[in-house]
């Protein structure tokens, strides 16, 4: 099983709400950084890309042109989440 942070959710949403237009990676940087003050001591030692390489391998997100897209897996994922009632403030 592989480890999802909720904030991970957190940004996912983010991607979700924006449709087609997608995030910056100016966002996802500022993002990321943010969970960095929020949890030095866990992230401490990640990059920007290790952040988002959980969301890249298992397609829940894209990158094209600087630009941050949910996919159809992505959207489908969220939508599990709230049938199945999941917590989005801990590690699955």
């Amino acid at each position: 099983m592989a480890w999802f942070f909720g904030n991970q959710i957190t940004l996912l949403r983010a991607l979700n709400e924006t449709g087609a237009s997608g995030l910056s990676a100016a966002y996802v940087n500022r993002h990321f950084r943010g969970v960095k003050t929020l949890y030095p001591n866990d992230f401490e030692q990640w990059s920007v890309e290790r952040y988002c390489q959980f969301l890249f391998a298992y397609n829940l997100i894209t990158q094209t042109e600087g630009q941050f897209h949910i996919t159809a897996y992505g959207v489908e994922f969220l939508v599990w989440m709230t049938r199945t009632r999941r917590p989005s403030n801990r590690w699955f």
